[in-house]
């Protein structure tokens, strides 16, 4: 995602999903799907808070867009 990927599945997700993000990707949308991406981000997001040494993790939130 930092590299600017706008989806992801597993080698082995299903046909159909494969064809949905391709449409979604189309359409400009991004697609992540199954909890074992959900597991990745979260577990990225932990060890960049580690590697920060943030102790509140509101120091990683962006600025809102006005």
């Amino acid at each position: 995602m930092k590299a600017g990927a706008k989806g992801y599945l597993l080698k082995d997700s299903p046909e159909g999903d494969l064809i949905e993000a391709i449409k979604a990707v189309h359409q400009g949308k991004t697609f992540f799907f199954g909890p074992e991406i959900s597991k990745m981000l979260v577990d990225d997001y932990v060890r960049e808070v580690r590697t920060r040494g943030v102790e509140d993790a509101y120091d990683l939130l962006t600025p809102a867009r006005t």
